[in-house]
């Protein structure tokens, strides 16, 4: 299930991502009472479509009394900009210290806003690189990166693939 950054608190409550962050959790160890069924549930789908029909009535069904942090969520749409925001300006805007910011950005998303900013621009390029629309220096500078090697070494640190591997590899999965 992929959510958007700063809602993972829809499925954990007041458990902080950060604390999750990278590990793969069993369901039961955050929802004891309704993993059990949700696995049943998913057990008797008939078909992937069915299985993530249930997967969205149980995220929906998480919804109630969810308010995502306003502070937050300004923050993941400046920090997801190609050129984002400096911290103390976005800490200003949102009314709060830069430590306050930077905790709840952390809470919220599992990451400070320096790796959120990475991971967003990463995102972005990966999406511009596996539409063929553009040359990997176009998509260097749209995605934010200092030029076409600073993309290609961060797309290897994170991926562990260079970019055009990578939407091959990508392109492959979709087509299958």
């Amino acid at each position: 299930m992929r959510l958007r950054p700063g809602a993972a608190g829809l499925l954990l409550g007041r458990v902080p991502t950060w604390e999750i962050c990278d590990l793969q959790v069993p369901l039961r160890d955050l929802f004891p009472a309704r993993a059990r069924r949700l696995e049943d549930c998913l057990a008797q789908a008939e078909s992937p479509r069915t299985a993530a029909a249930v997967l969205d009535g149980f995220a929906a069904s998480l919804v109630h009394g969810y308010a995502p942090d306003p502070a937050v969520e300004h923050a993941v749409a400046a920090l997801g900009r190609p050129r984002p925001v400096r911290l103390p300006i976005l800490a200003d805007e949102v009314g709060l210290s830069e430590r306050q910011l930077r905790r709840r950005v952390t809470d919220a998303v599992g990451y400070g806003p320096k790796t959120l900013h990475g991971v967003l621009r990463f995102q972005r390029a990966l999406a511009w690189v596996r539409s063929d629309d553009f040359a990997l220096a176009e998509v260097a500078l749209r995605a934010g990166y200092a030029d076409q090697a600073h993309l290609t070494r961060e797309v290897s640190r994170l991926a562990g693939l260079p970019p055009t591997r990578l939407a091959e590899r990508g392109r492959r999965t979709q087509d299958a």
